[in-house]
């Protein structure tokens, strides 16, 4: 279980399926959460993250509706993994998303 109770620089790079750039900062740079039980919606708050590279949420069980607006906060994003979630709506519109980034 995380626990956020320590606020040092970096703590959060010690959490499972997280990777920092720098083990003594928390600029995260990779999410690997596959297979965790993750439950509910796409999580908004990896806005927060803006040195992300890799995100891998599959084989979880995310739903409801994609964000449209993911470019903007997971621009730097080159390896993103949602397969094997609980709607099918992820896939498409993960294509679309992908369409319009790589066409601008």
């Amino acid at each position: 279980m995380w626990k956020f109770d320590n606020l040092t620089e970096g703590f959060i790079c010690k959490f499972a399926g997280i990777r920092c750039w720098n083990p003594d900062e928390s600029r995260v740079s990779r999410f690997s959460l596959p297979d965790m039980g993750l439950i509910g919606e796409f999580p908004r708050g990896i806005q927060n993250c803006s040195s992300l590279t890799s995100l891998d949420l599959s084989s979880n069980k995310l739903y409801g509706t994609f964000p449209s607006d993911i470019s903007k906060f997971i621009g730097f994003v080159v390896t993103l993994d949602l397969a094997t979630n609980s709607q099918a709506q992820y896939l498409l519109a993960l294509r679309i998303e992908l369409f319009l980034i790589t066409s601008n």
